[in-house]
């Protein structure tokens, strides 16, 4: 009897432990679930770019930095477009004193190596206003063009000392290689012809 009773009470837990486990359904990954996925990596995306367009930027390196050098000195003979470049000193020498200069941009094209090989930048510029170089490229460029209707000085030294050594390149000239102004670039000056 005492077992009658025991088995009344408890043969739903034999049920239980009789009964095999239902295998689990793994739920199916629908259209609407992966639109809702892509949906929510895209707005994760578009808040992280958010973030990061707020946060200040680092200033980078400038390629070319206008300097105050005084009076504006006349234009050099020879800077027409087609006239032959120039050399007038020694690249090597020390500077003498300092010039200064006004506005037109335009861009000057320079590579660090000859015949327009290795690392190029366009530098923007404006007509008779001194630039000492940034961005690396004092004592880097190889070869250089400039322009049709504008000529430009180039320097030695910073600040365009108008006693030293400098290259004048007249526009629509490009100059493959710079010879004894290789790598000794590192200002220029530049005029409307």
């Amino acid at each position: 009897m005492a077992v009658k009773k025991w088995y009344k009470n408890h043969h739903h837990l034999l049920n239980i432990l009789q009964t095999p486990p239902k295998p689990t359904i793994k739920p199916q990954t629908t259209s609407h679930h992966l639109t809702k996925m892509k949906f929510l990596a895209t707005l994760s995306l578009l808040a992280l770019t958010a973030v990061a367009t707020a946060l200040p930027q680092a200033d980078s390196p400038s390629d070319n930095t206008p300097v105050d050098i005084g009076p504006i000195p006349p234009a050099p003979t020879g800077i027409q477009d087609g006239a032959p470049t120039y050399e007038i000193g020694d690249p090597d020498s020390e500077p003498a004193d300092k010039r200064g200069l006004e506005k037109r941009s335009f861009h000057i094209q320079v590579w660090a190596d000859i015949n327009r090989g290795g690392r190029h930048q366009q530098l923007t510029t404006d007509v008779q206003k001194c630039y000492n170089l940034g961005n690396h490229w004092p004592n880097s460029i190889s070869s250089l063009q400039v322009p049709r209707g504008h000529g430009c000085v180039f320097y030695n030294r910073n600040h365009c000392p108008q006693n030293g050594a400098h290259l004048t390149v007249p526009g629509a000239t490009y100059v493959a290689n710079l010879g004894r102004f290789n790598d000794k670039i590192n200002s220029y000056l530049c005029y409307n012809n």
